[in-house]
């Protein structure tokens, strides 16, 4: 027993001693990297883009893509809903294969490729594909696809279909459209600044959320995300983040979601208390660990209007990745301890032996 005491005072002794000395030396901190990028400081309140939108301030798509991790393309199969949502115009760059554009063939199944939006994603957070004139809802007589506001994102003129077509910056009046292009999960997306086809009113007690938009013929009449919108496509880890970061989500006027699942009841009279059930309600059209999302409601009002909403926001993982690069270094020190034939140390200046520690980071 005297002898196990004797040796763990040993060991003891060895490790305090070698902390000591690590103590006196700096500490070297890991590499760190940034793997993501949302180049805020290249954002401005005007698109600029056109119809070729591979790059933006020396952005490139591929960059961009990998910056808020997501893909540089989504793929539209022409047997989904999505596609009846394809602009005439969106189809034929499809088949000319221009801009990023194309159409694909897998396991006999035609696709058609819509690239990534470099300037409208960075500009707006979350990823965008296409443009305005790839909706084939933001040109219909059943409801205005393009609305003049003096400060609005987008420049448009009037063309000879009796529509608004998107134009160069300067060119024609500012305003918004109704439809940005596409969502990374395929389905249209909505603006949020896009004003309300009724004056708007936030969220109220006597609103009632409607169950599964996607699946309710009026819901489907009126909003083109519900037209195409497939649930499938959402990650359940996409849903986890929106519902974690509710209050980080505002309407055009800055009422958060969640305010109005508090506020409001679902069309069956209860309230959306879990992530599962907010998947039943909600459509997610947008979201990544690294970049913003985009959720739209279908909403009922006290005296039957029914119209839909749209919140945008930055889940909390929605940010830079930092990670640490793997790596190797020695600390090293001039040493002047010796080790005594009892496996103790002690200190001798006649000796200058080189103390070293190696560390590894992963």
């Amino acid at each position: 027993m005297k002898g196990r005491k004797k040796s763990l005072f040993k060991a003891l002794s060895f490790l305090v001693v070698v902390s000591l000395l690590l103590s006196l030396f700096p500490a070297f901190p890991p590499v760190v990297k940034t793997m993501a990028d949302n180049f805020s400081d290249k954002r401005d309140g005007v698109y600029e883009g056109g119809s070729n939108f591979s790059e933006y301030k020396g952005v490139t798509r591929d960059k961009c893509a990998e910056s808020y991790g997501v893909s540089k393309e989504i793929k539209i199969s022409s047997t989904s809903s999505a596609f009846d949502d394809l602009s005439s115009y969106a189809k034929q760059k499809c088949q000319s294969g221009v801009y990023g554009y194309g159409i694909r063939i897998e396991d006999n199944k035609t696709y058609y490729i819509i690239p990534l939006n470099v300037e409208a994603t960075i500009d707006r957070g979350y990823a965008i594909y296409g443009i305005p004139e790839d909706v084939a809802d933001n040109f219909t007589k059943a409801q205005p696809g393009f609305k003049q506001v003096s400060n609005g994102y987008f420049y448009a003129t009037l063309g000879a279909d009796g529509y608004y077509h998107l134009s160069s910056p300067g060119n024609g009046v500012r305003g918004y459209f109704r439809y940005w292009g596409f969502s990374q999960t395929g389905a249209v997306q909505s603006d949020k600044d896009f004003p309300p086809d009724r004056d708007y009113v936030p969220v109220t007690s006597s609103t009632k959320i409607l169950y599964k938009p996607w699946q309710n013929s009026i819901a489907r009449q009126i909003c083109a995300v519900a037209d195409s919108y497939n649930p499938s496509n959402v990650s359940p880890n996409a849903i986890t983040q929106v519902w974690s970061a509710l209050s980080r989500f505002k309407d055009m006027k800055g009422q958060t979601l969640a305010d109005a699942i508090n506020i409001a009841q679902t069309q069956y009279g209860s309230k959306i208390s879990s992530a599962s059930m907010l998947a039943d309600y909600a459509m997610i059209s947008n979201a990544t660990p690294y970049a913003g999302a985009q959720v739209v409601l279908v909403l009922q009002e006290a005296d039957g209007w029914i119209h839909y909403r749209t919140y945008d926001g930055i889940p909390p993982r929605a940010k830079p990745q930092v990670t640490t690069d793997s790596m190797s270094y020695k600390v090293t020190s001039q040493s002047y301890l010796v080790k005594n034939s009892d496996g103790t140390l002690k200190y001798d200046p006649a000796v200058n032996r080189l103390f070293a520690r190696s560390l590894h980071l992963l």
